[in-house]
């Protein structure tokens, strides 16, 4: 449901009255329709079904972005550090790599990457980087992995 919007808020009274007034007062647009089909989603138990599903395809992608990404990019030196799932792997570069060229490379090669340094209050993830694999189908992955070897 594009451009749908669930969210909650715990306030104290005070305050929640006035978040209640505000939200009324700017959210007309809300679906009543759209919110009896996800309160008819939720108490039918669809909710959990429908995160089995996610997980069980999330798990493979995950398995598959994986073995992918240490496929190509071990064998150049990348070393790809222990994860247990999740939408990023972790990776860390080959000595003797510039991080700050490889990421302008990265980024001029339309590879989107997030740098360790974001990571991390000191330089210790400096070498790092957070590969985004959640998104990706497989042969984006791939495109994008045989990049990322290239610009080592």
């Amino acid at each position: 449901m594009p451009g749908f919007r669930l969210a909650f808020c715990l306030a104290p009274k005070p305050v929640a009255a006035v978040l209640r007034q505000a939200k009324q007062e700017t959210d007309l647009a809300t679906s009543g329709f759209f919110q009896r089909v996800l309160y008819y989603f939720l108490e039918n138990g669809y909710f959990k079904e429908h995160v089995a599903r996610l997980e069980t395809g999330m798990q493979k992608h995950f398995r598959q972005a994986l073995a992918a990404t240490r496929r190509q990019l071990a064998p150049a030196g990348f070393r790809i550090l222990p994860a247990e799932g999740g939408g990023y792997l972790w990776v860390q570069l080959p000595p003797g790599t510039e991080p700050r060229a490889f990421l302008r490379a990265c980024v001029e090669h339309q590879v989107r990457i997030l740098p360790g340094a974001d990571f991390a209050p000191d330089a210790t993830a400096g070498d790092c980087f957070a590969l985004p694999v959640g998104r990706l189908s497989l042969p984006e992955l791939e495109r994008a992995l045989a990049e990322l070897r290239a610009r080592r």
